[in-house]
């Protein structure tokens, strides 16, 4: 089964810009399900191990969650709550991340590539749901170097969500 979930999730990372509405809600589904199994699972990690089994899956994984991640028309519709497929989408790609790499040794990956880098910081700065900021800079945050986390403008990001999580508190 993981198989066919890895294979569809790679066969339309490469179409994202034609997704439909329809097709962009399932793909949703399909990956915040497998994120939901990983999460519930997280102190075992069986279905990490399951869906995983190659060093080399991950790595094409992650490309393809790259490929879909970066289709700016997603992330840019994203909604300060988790009203959407698309905020939906992009927290449990997030959360998919983190899970990888503080479950597998593969920072290097993030390290080598910077294109990975790069689509998840236009991501939090582009979002407009600071919970979906918050992820991407926790992924960075496990993966990059402290040089590499100094040269990125994190802090004024946090010191945001942190006001507007405030803000809402006081208006509610």
């Amino acid at each position: 089964l993981y198989e066919d979930y890895l294979e569809i999730i790679h066969i339309h990372s490469h179409s994202v810009e034609s997704w439909s509405k329809e097709l962009l809600s399932c793909i949703t589904q399909l990956i915040s399900l497998v994120y939901g199994c990983c999460w519930y699972d997280r102190e075992e990690k069986t279905q990490m191990k399951i869906l995983f089994p190659m060093e080399k899956l991950i790595c094409d994984y992650i490309k393809d969650l790259m490929r879909i991640m970066s289709h700016k028309p997603l992330y840019k519709q994203t909604e300060p709550n988790r009203s959407n497929d698309e905020t939906i989408l992009m927290q449990s790609i997030l959360g998919i991340l983190i899970m990888l790499v503080q479950t597998y040794d593969i920072n290097w990956l993030f390290r080598v590539n910077t294109i990975i880098g790069d689509t998840i910081v236009s991501l939090a700065e582009a979002t407009f749901n600071d919970e979906v900021a918050l992820g991407g800079y926790g992924v960075l945050g496990e993966v990059l170097t402290d040089d590499q986390l100094k040269d990125l403008k994190i802090a004024d990001s946090i010191t945001s969500y942190f006001f507007n999580m405030l803000q809402n508190a006081w208006n509610q």
